[in-house]
């Protein structure tokens, strides 16, 4: 009876480790795939190659640079087209590929178009407003492409976190029942039994935890407590260290990929960020060399310029910061709300004396949290709450907690403008917006950050709202025991 057990239940876990393998080798060989062809599109598209060849030629004239813009944005054309091509695209990738197709194309059209203004000798600004293009839906979608494939990852990491769970369940069920059995058996084949299950349940521990570090001699050890003939024990505490090992090396293998493709985030905001420094500072040398020649419309033009690529920069650092939010429960520790609140206060010392707003801080436990993060999200609160204000209001912020348990609620209410609440799912998604960007601008990415944080602490950002009535804004966090 004890072996048929063991054969059931060992074979029911190799069909769920042979899913968690199909699993994972389908992620390292179509997944990534995807992810690196989509790499291939910005690095074409991006300002090191078609937009920074396109604007150089508007800049300068240079026939090598129209060239090079026409190669990369054809090469990028052909990228999205095949990638277009795959079988079982989501609707965010299909999305997203159309907008850089879309505008692709616009490039592509508007080299002609700065090739005849430059034969008839138009001025740079001139030619600069007839083909001009909006690159923000071409970055928006690199961003949530990013963002789908991260979604993904995490899913197949959860499928894959169930699978090991499921296999620690079966073979606990089969070793604790075959345990049993022979204890009313035998006592003495029991004690060996015993010591030798134990071996085997630390691995599938191991495994479920994520925590794998298979003992090799396993076997021999097991071998050397069976003496009395129970060879199938043994063989199945070498099957299972081989499944240990596998599951090792698949673990391996996606930590590495996963690794690859955080670093995907910093990558796209270090190129978009270093040609913006050079508009930034391209702008502010034409400024200085020329702004005796230049007519009160182009000085104009240039100052927008550089407020722009302002913007821009902060725009680039808050995805960054938003993307490299680690989900980790390991950065945990005891920290003070009462002296993060105090620094969050404290960073918007000049907004907070411009706006005249009132600040009222209760008294706030220790917590179990990230010092960094929780300072981040009590700061992109209270900014929330202070930008999206009335004219002729104060601004009135209060936070506060409740403590219920091992729990405790806190809380941040203010007296601004307020939202309908059911518009709440765009808005706490990246670039979602309300109110109009014009009159309160801001990067758009404050609550999806605070959202992510709440969440990186086992919680979630529960809003509640209303139009002219202000807003309130709470998550848990775990109390110290």
């Amino acid at each position: 009876v004890p072996l048929a057990l063991f054969i059931i239940g060992y074979t029911m876990s190799a069909i769920l480790i042979h899913i968690s393998n199909t699993t994972t080798n389908q992620y390292l060989s179509t997944d990534v795939k995807y992810q690196i062809l989509s790499l291939d599109i910005y690095h074409n598209i991006g300002y090191g190659k078609g937009i920074h060849a396109f604007k150089n030629y508007v800049l300068r004239h240079s026939i090598s640079d129209k060239i090079e813009a026409e190669q990369s944005f054809q090469e990028a054309d052909r990228l999205v087209k095949k990638y277009l091509t795959f079988p079982s695209l989501s609707t965010e990738e299909k999305t997203a590929m159309e907008a850089l197709e879309k505008t692709i194309e616009l490039y592509l059209s508007k080299i002609p178009i700065a090739e005849n203004l430059i034969k008839e000798g138009k001025s740079i600004s001139q030619i600069d407003h007839r083909v001009k293009i909006d690159d923000n839906p071409a970055v928006k979608a690199i961003f949530d492409l990013q963002n789908y494939y991260i979604k993904q990852r995490d899913l197949k990491l959860k499928n894959l976190k169930a699978v090991q769970d499921k296999v620690s369940l079966i073979m606990l069920i089969t070793f604790t029942i075959s345990m049993i059995i022979a204890i009313l058996t035998s006592r003495k084949t029991s004690r060996a039994m015993l010591k030798a299950i134990q071996k085997v349940l630390n691995i599938s521990n191991s495994i479920s935890n994520k925590v794998i570090d298979v003992n090799t001699n396993l076997k021999t050890n097991i071998s050397s407590e069976m003496q009395n003939g129970n060879d199938e024990l043994d063989e199945l505490a070498s099957r299972v260290t081989l499944l240990g090992e596998n599951l090792e090396a698949s673990f391996s293998e996606l930590k590495r990929k996963n690794t690859e493709l955080e670093n995907y985030a910093f990558i796209t905001s270090h190129d978009l960020q270093e040609p913006v420094k050079k508009i930034s500072t391209y702008a502010d040398i034409i400024l200085l060399e020329n702004k005796s020649d230049l007519a009160p419309k182009s000085v104009e033009d240039l100052k927008k310029i550089k407020n722009l690529t302002l913007r821009l920069t902060q725009l680039i650092k808050s995805l960054l910061e938003y993307a490299q939010l680690n989900e980790s429960q390991d950065n945990l520790q005891d920290v003070d709300l009462n002296q993060i609140a105090k620094e969050a206060v404290d960073n918007l010392e000049i907004i907070i004396k411009e706006t005249h707003a009132d600040i009222e801080i209760h008294p706030l436990p220790t917590v179990r949290g990230n010092h960094i993060l929780l300072r981040s999200l009590f700061q992109n609160l209270i900014s929330n709450s202070l930008k999206f204000q009335n004219t002729n209001t104060i601004s009135k912020v209060k936070i506060f907690s409740e403590i219920k348990d091992k729990n405790c609620k806190i809380t941040v209410t203010d007296n601004g403008i307020g939202f309908d609440i059911k518009y709440l799912d765009k808005i706490l998604r990246p670039f979602g917006r309300y109110h109009d960007k014009k009159k309160y601008p801001g990067s758009g990415i404050g609550l999806a950050t605070c959202k992510k944080i709440a969440e990186i602490h086992n919680s979630s950002l529960e809003v509640l709202s209303e139009e002219n009535k202000g807003s309130s804004f709470s998550f848990n966090l775990k109390l110290l025991s």
